[in-house]
């Protein structure tokens, strides 16, 4: 009996230390279940179920996670009293900055544009840019060109004031004709610019099943690239929009094509497993 005493300390002894980190991975894992069912409940239009159910999760990140991802779909349906009291649970700053940008832009879309402008003021400057970025997007849909440009002008220094300008473009081409959309693209200040302006107008033709232009817009950008001292990342991530934009278009052919562009590995492999994913799909 004696002898088999330290073996049963030892035992209970690895049993002790144990318990908590089982006991946390249990608590993980409803975590994230419990996350999951929160978004669903969301969805269902069972914003006070799923309010009180993101209260009971217990790790601080995945309940930050729970109720920015609530807030953002309580924006997407138009329930801004929802949403707001969602981004107030938000504990972690960095979290909720990322949250209430993902608000402003469903607001933007849903063209609640002053509810978006002020959830805007509640940030830092990089940051309430994004926001204003899609504001001018979505005016310069509504063919309110000029208005959109004075939002995407506002921006703070000219770096962003030139990513707002890109994203105003590819709103253009939802407005006005695909050969203007285009040259408005080709307008802009420098090669890196003209490049993100014409990606932008591509992927807006393709939304709207304008595929011919789209692959023309594409073309630009490929002669820039080609032509033009460009930095060498603006390059590979246009390489890497385009072949996505062109297997979202049905040209899976000219998508893989472009995927041999891509220098970074990981990234063509990724991109070439979405590429013939996508196929499995196209109709016939």
């Amino acid at each position: 009996m004696f002898r088999m005493l330290p073996l049963a300390i030892y035992l209970s002894a690895a049993l002790f230390i144990a318990t908590p980190d089982a006991t946390a991975e249990t608590l993980r894992v409803d975590d994230w279940v419990r996350s999951s069912r929160v978004a669903a409940l969301a969805l269902e239009d069972k914003m006070s179920k799923a309010m009180r159910l993101a209260g009971r999760i217990q790790r601080v990140d995945v309940r930050d996670g729970a109720f920015a991802k609530l807030a953002v779909i309580a924006a997407r349906k138009a329930k801004l009293a929802e949403a707001r009291d969602a981004l107030a649970r938000i504990s972690g700053r960095g979290r909720h900055s990322d949250a209430v940008v993902e608000v402003g832009i469903a607001l933007a879309r849903l063209v609640r544009l002053n509810a978006a402008e002020n959830l805007a003021f509640a940030l830092g400057p990089k940051r309430r840019d994004e926001i204003r970025a899609v504001i001018a997007m979505v005016q310069a849909e509504r063919k309110q060109i000029k208005l959109g440009w004075n939002t995407a002008r506002r921006s703070g220094d000219l770096p962003r004031r030139r990513q707002s300008l890109v994203t105003l473009r590819g709103g253009l081409s939802r407005s006005i004709s695909a050969k203007a959309a285009i040259g408005a693209a080709l307008g802009a200040e420098t090669h890196n610019g003209r490049i993100q302006s014409l990606i932008a107008v591509a992927r807006g033709l393709v939304l709207g099943n304008q595929i011919s232009s789209a692959i023309t817009a594409l073309s630009w950008a490929r002669q820039i690239i080609r032509q033009s001292p460009v930095d060498p990342r603006v390059a590979e991530q246009a390489v890497a929009d385009t072949a996505m934009i062109l297997a979202d278009a049905g040209d899976i052919e000219g998508a893989r094509q472009a995927v041999r562009g891509v220098k970074t590995g990981a990234l063509r492999r990724f991109l070439l497993h979405h590429i013939n994913e996508n196929w499995k799909f196209l109709p016939y």
